[in-house]
C-alpha cells in the first residue's frame, strides 16, 4: 500500500494518493494496514471562476507574496509536466472506494424541468447533476458525515478530554459508548498510537499528557517530529462549516502557550501547514513568529499542488482568488544551538519539493508520514517520536492531539480490501447496466455531463 505513485530522481517531485497515504499510516512495516478509506469521487474538471465566487472560496483575505507565488507557480508547472511525461495512466490517483448511497430521486419543478444556457466548456452545476439522477460531491460529503453530524453523536469530539494509548504492535478496536442514547461506536486505533481528544486551547494538557506517557508507558519526553495543521482563518472552511477556525492573534497566542520548545527533541523537526495568506506565513516565519520562538529555522518548503483526476490544476495557478496549492513549512532546530553537533550548520538554502495530489474530502491533506521519515528524519518505524497537533485521525506510532483526533478512525469510514473491491465491482456493473438500458440520446447526454 504505497501512496507514492511517481517520484523523480532527486526526490523533489511526487505524485501522491491521499486516501492511500492515510490508510498506509494506520499500519507499520511489521503490521501493514489492510483497510481502504472511503473517499469522494475525484474532481474531473477544474473549478471555474463562477464556482469559486459562489462558493466563497477566497483563501487569501490578506493577500499573498507575488514573488513567492511566482516561484510556486514555476515549480508546480514544471512538476506537472514532469509527472505527465512519466505517468502513463489516465487518472492521477488510485481507484477510490465510495460509500454506497442511494441514488437521489429527481424532484420535477412545477414549471417543468429547469433549463439554463451554458457553454460546452462549463462544468454542470450540482442542480444539473441532481436533475440527471447523479449523487453530487456535496451530497456525498454530507452523506458520508451525516451520521456524525446528526444526534446521537459518536465521541470523536469531547467537551472535556480523553486519553488513549494503544501499547500493542497491532491495531485495536475501541468501543465508545454514548450512555445518553444507548449507542456503541467502534473505532480503529493503529499500532503504538496514542491520542488526546480535547480542545487544543487547553494548552496545559499537552505537558501533563507527555509526562503521563513518559511515566506510565516509558514514552520519550521529547518529539523528533512535530507536525500541525492549525485552524487558520479560511473562508472556504467557514463557508463549508467543516471545522472551526480562529483569527490569527488568538491562534498565535494558543500555539505559543503550548510551550512546544519544551517537547521538541535535539535537532527536532517542526512542520506547519499554512494557507496562502501572507499574514499566516508571517505568523510562522517572521522574527517574532512561531519558528523564531521555538528556535526553529526553515529548511524546506513542500508545495501540495491540487489537481483534477486528469492532472490539471484544480483552479488556475494564476488565479487571484484561490491558489490551487498549499504549503508545508518544514523547520529544524539548528545544530548550532546544540553544542557538539556540527552535521548541519543552519546555513543551507531552503529546499523545495512538490507533491501533486487529487483532493479528497475537505481538509484531508496528504499524510506525509512516509516522506518525512525518509527525506527529513531519515528514521523509520519505532526509531523516532512523532506528535501531530490538530489531527483528525490516529497515526501508527504517533501521539495525536486535537478535538477531532479520532474522527477518521471511526469504522464507518473504512472497509477491508476485499469488501471494498467487491463494492467497486458492483457499482461499476450497476453503472454499466444502467447505461445499456437507456436510449442513445439520454446515454449521450449523461456521458457528456461527466
Amino acid at each position: 500500500m504505497d501512496p507514492i505513485l511517481y517520484r523523480n530522481g532527486d526526490d523533489t517531485v511526487f505524485l501522491f494518493d491521499i486516501p492511500t497515504s492515510i490508510a498506509a499510516a494506520q499500519g507499520t512495516k511489521s503490521c501493514p494496514a489492510r483497510s481502504v478509506l472511503l473517499s469522494r469521487k475525484p474532481l474531473t474538471e477544474p473549478y471555474g471562476g463562477a464556482q469559486l465566487d459562489n462558493a466563497g472560496l477566497q483563501d487569501n483575505p490578506n493577500g499573498f507574496d507575488e514573488k513567492l507565488h511566482q516561484i510556486y507557480e514555476e515549480l508546480s508547472t514544471a512538476a506537472l509536466k514532469d509527472i505527465e511525461a512519466h505517468w502513463t495512466k489516465p487518472e492521477w490517483c488510485l481507484p477510490r472506494s465510495l460509500p454506497q448511497l442511494p441514488e437521489p430521486t429527481p424532484t420535477p419543478s412545477p414549471e417543468g424541468p429547469h433549463k439554463r444556457k451554458r457553454s460546452e466548456s462549463t462544468e454542470p452545476t450540482n442542480e444539473d447533476l441532481r436533475n440527471e439522477g447523479y449523487p453530487v460531491t456535496s451530497d456525498r460529503d454530507q452523506a458520508l458525515s451525516a451520521d456524525i453530524e446528526d444526534d446521537p453523536k459518536p465521541k470523536w469530539k469531547s467537551d472535556d478530554h480523553e486519553f488513549f494509548y494503544n501499547t500493542k504492535s497491532s491495531p485495536v478496536a475501541v468501543i465508545v459508548s454514548d450512555i445518553e442514547f444507548d449507542n456503541l461506536y467502534p473505532f480503529r486505533i493503529p499500532p503504538r498510537a496514542s491520542l488526546l481528544l480535547s480542545d487544543c486551547r487547553q494548552t496545559d494538557l499537552l505537558r501533563s499528557t507527555v509526562r503521563r506517557m513518559a511515566q506510565d508507558y516509558d514514552h520519550p519526553r521529547k518529539f523528533d517530529l512535530v507536525i500541525m495543521d492549525p485552524p487558520w482563518p479560511n473562508a472556504s472552511a467557514k463557508h463549508k462549516k467543516s471545522y472551526n477556525t480562529l483569527s490569527l492573534k488568538p491562534l498565535k497566542s494558543m500555539l505559543l502557550k503550548m510551550d512546544l520548545d519544551t517537547v521538541i527533541a535535539t535537532n527536532g523537526v517542526v512542520a506547519v501547514w499554512i494557507t496562502n495568506s501572507e499574514q499566516v506565513r508571517k505568523t510562522v516565519l517572521s522574527p517574532g513568529g512561531l519558528f523564531a520562538r521555538l528556535g526553529v529555522v526553515l529548511v524546506e518548503e513542500w508545495v501540495w499542488i491540487k489537481t483534477t483526476a486528469s492532472g490539471a490544476p484544480q483552479s488556475p495557478i494564476a488565479s487571484a482568488w484561490r491558489k490551487p496549492y498549499e504549503i508545508l513549512l518544514v523547520g529544524r532546530v539548528p545544530d548550532w544551538l546544540q553544542p557538539g553537533n556540527q552535521s548541519w550548520t543552519g546555513q543551507e538554502a531552503v529546499k523545495r519539493r512538490v507533491i501533486a495530489a487529487v483532493p479528497d474530502l475537505h481538509s484531508r491533506k496528504p499524510c506525509v508520514k512516509s516522506l518525512m521519515e525518509e527525506l527529513v528524519l531519515k528514521k523509520g518505524d519505532g526509531e523516532y517520536a512523532g506528535l501531530e497537533l490538530f489531527g483528525r485521525y490516529a497515526v501508527a506510532g504517533w501521539f495525536v492531539w486535537g478535538n477531532e483526533a479520532i474522527k477518521y478512525n471511526w469504522e464507518v469510514y473504512w472497509k477491508d480490501q476485499v469488501e471494498a473491491a467487491e463494492q467497486d465491482a458492483v457499482q461499476a456493473e450497476e453503472k454499466k447496466t444502467a447505461l445499456s438500458t437507456q436510449s442513445p440520446e439520454r446515454k449521450k447526454r449523461k456521458l457528456a455531463m461527466r
